[in-house]
């Protein structure tokens, strides 16, 4: 029998909430002693699952690859609130090929919420700001993490000057 080798990858590595991604990749089979050809016209079997802090049913879907083998399979929409999105794609075994199969995933950039922003300029040009970050429901719990990034408009053309980062200051919501 003839091994099956097939590739996926996702477009973006991180995607947003509220989006589709899109997979593309290549099914191809190798005779004994021979070199890889494609996996022409022929069906592949596609499971796409989302992983968070709430269920989502798998989607399956079939694809049909070209005549040089090449597949591509857009996501249902992203769903918010949800860290990681997974897919498996697969031939059946026949009786002259073994199986294939692929994985890949990417990650969901998560919506995050600023609010209680407030600020102003002292007397010697300096800004002073105060603000609140977070993620909205269902993770409420989940502060954000890594550095936030500030920077200022400049007049005219060119890009604002970035400021220094800023100290995150994680807080504890009480039990509702």
């Amino acid at each position: 029998m003839d091994a099956v080798t097939i590739t996926a990858s996702f477009a973006q590595p991180s995607v947003n909430a509220g989006s589709t991604d899109t997979l593309s990749g290549v099914a191809t089979y190798t005779p004994p002693g021979g070199t890889p050809q494609p996996l022409a016209n022929s069906p592949l079997s596609i499971s796409f699952s989302q992983s968070g802090g709430i269920f989502y049913p798998p989607v399956s879907a079939t694809v049909t690859t070209a005549a040089d083998g090449s597949f591509s399979y857009v996501t249902p929409v992203i769903f918010e609130a949800v860290g990681l999105g997974y897919v498996s794609v697969s031939s059946a075994a026949t009786p002259y090929l073994d199986a294939g199969q692929a994985s890949a995933s990417f990650n969901v950039n998560q919506v995050a919420q600023i609010s209680l922003f407030s600020g102003h300029l002292t007397p010697y040009r300096v800004l002073d700001f105060f603000a609140c970050g977070g993620i909205p429901e269902p993770l409420a719990d989940a502060g954000l993490v890594g550095p936030l990034t500030t920077s200022t408009p400049r007049r005219g053309r060119g890009r604002g000057r970035h400021l220094a980062p800023a100290r995150m200051t994680p807080t504890v919501r009480a039990a509702r």
